[in-house]
């Protein structure tokens, strides 16, 4: 029996889509966990509905704790011998089940197995995707680490099924965000065998405006830093090369700092701004030697971490004023290193 596990909070408008295309699985032998983590809309209240009309899905409520915690409930209620989790914003094809079981099927030593995932916008065709050759690769976790860092592959958990013996070693961090990319590294380090990977797309991820991911003030968070150290610890103690990952740990948050001077919300920002500077200062001499950073982008670091990027940015942006005061373009193939 494969346990679905799906995550429930205030999606009144997405739920029953995701439901609907949960029951419509093709592999029948199935249960559906719905963990209501404290929703104050009209979600509970489907739930209900649908488990009333569907002996497989079990529903339960609990106080509000958080995605990783509703995960883990869901991991301790299930009874199958396969898991997976969708987030109940997002759709599934018909076939997602026994896709992924197939593959475990065709690779038994493998952890889970893993398909590919097609990204439409909210109000679009979740339908719309081409079908593909089907490619199915296996690698070991530490190989799929590396091409999610590279993103080559996604960071997620919502496209993939996993044996339950897995779960008897990792579990979701609660009270943090970014818990699949800390998942992910945990994986890396604590698993050994391999992964399936099959680039069929199965799994509809729903693009909202005011989804965890697509939130902002959730990207600039401070936690960001946290995975950005276990990640850095991760390559210490396995011998990886870190450049790719001090990339992936860097580039991402250091693209809001501007937007935060500029926008003078230092102050609100002010935890993250100084967890970056740490972390700045902490692999400074891996970052002077990276050939991932330009020279500029190294300089705009140091100055940063040191205290002084108020004026940096003030000086940046009068030349960038001037610059178009005089008709040039100060953002064309970052000409002008603005």
């Amino acid at each position: 029996m494969i346990s679905i596990i799906v995550p429930v909070y205030n999606v009144q408008a997405f739920l029953p889509v995701c439901l609907d295309s949960i029951r419509s699985q093709d592999f029948q032998d199935i249960e559906i966990i719905l963990v209501d983590d404290g929703s104050t809309d009209e979600s509970s209240d489907i739930c209900r509905r649908y488990a009333e009309e569907d002996p497989r899905i079990r529903y339960f409520r609990q106080p509000n704790g958080g995605l990783s915690n509703a995960r883990n409930t869901g991991i301790s209620l299930a009874k199958g011998e396969y898991l997976c989790f969708i987030d109940s914003d997002d759709l599934v094809t018909p076939d997602y089940c026994s896709t992924l079981l197939r593959l475990l099927e065709l690779r038994p030593d493998c952890n889970f197995s893993m398909c590919g995932v097609y990204r439409f916008d909210d109000g679009t065709d979740p339908n719309g995707f081409s079908p593909v050759c089907e490619t199915i690769i296996e690698m070991n976790h530490q190989e799929l680490l590396q091409k999610e860092v590279n993103r080559q592959l996604e960071f997620g958990v919502c496209n993939r099924l996993f044996k339950r013996q897995v779960f008897d070693q990792l579990f979701f961090k609660e009270g943090k965000i970014f818990e699949d990319v800390l998942f992910a590294i945990a994986q890396a380090q604590s698993l050994s065998g391999s992964v399936v990977v099959s680039n069929s797309p199965k799994y509809l991820y729903r693009k909202r405006a005011n989804s965890i991911v697509s939130n902002n003030a959730k990207k600039c968070s401070p936690d960001w830093f946290y995975m950005a150290e276990k990640m850095m610890a991760y390559c210490r103690n396995s011998g990886v090369q870190q450049e790719d990952y001090l990339y992936y740990s860097l580039s991402y948050p250091w693209s809001f700092v501007d937007g935060i001077y500029l926008n003078k919300k230092q102050e609100e920002s002010e935890l993250l701004l100084n967890r970056m500077k740490d972390f700045i200062l902490n692999y400074q001499d891996q970052i002077d030697q990276s050939s991932v950073f330009s020279a500029t982008e190294k300089s705009r670091m140091r100055v940063f971490a040191r205290g002084n990027y108020v004026t940096n940015v003030q000086m940046r942006l009068t030349w960038c004023r001037f610059l178009r005061i005089i008709g040039r373009d100060p953002y064309v193939n970052n000409k002008y290193s603005i």
